[in-house]
């Protein structure tokens, strides 16, 4: 579990940097956060029920480009965005607090 939690972790500390310090538009880091990784974790990366969850509302913003295969963001509001970045800052730290033994 504590493997599971590390790279949970690590990957979503990297989306959390992303959206933090760049100076592009919501959207763009948005896009930075799921590509630098979110979009690695899955099914076997977050093995606690709750924290899946969270994350699929996460990655319900994104969907595949038909012409190059990357994720990109749905078109939403902007007050859409910014609580898809809060959800994404949560899930860093549920799983920071996680019991990682």
């Amino acid at each position: 579990m504590a493997a599971d939690a590390g790279y949970a972790w690590e990957k979503t500390y990297d989306a959390v940097r992303s959206l933090a310090t760049d100076a592009q538009p919501l959207s763009v880091r948005l896009e930075s956060a799921w590509n630098d990784g979110l979009h690695l974790l899955t099914i076997h990366t977050l093995p606690w029920p709750d924290l899946r969850e969270r994350f699929e509302d996460i990655e319900d913003l994104f969907k595949l480009d038909s012409r190059t295969g990357k994720p990109i963001i749905r078109m939403v509001s902007e007050d859409e965005r910014r609580d898809v970045a809060a959800k994404i800052f949560d899930l860093f730290v549920e799983i920071r607090d996680l019991d990682w033994t």
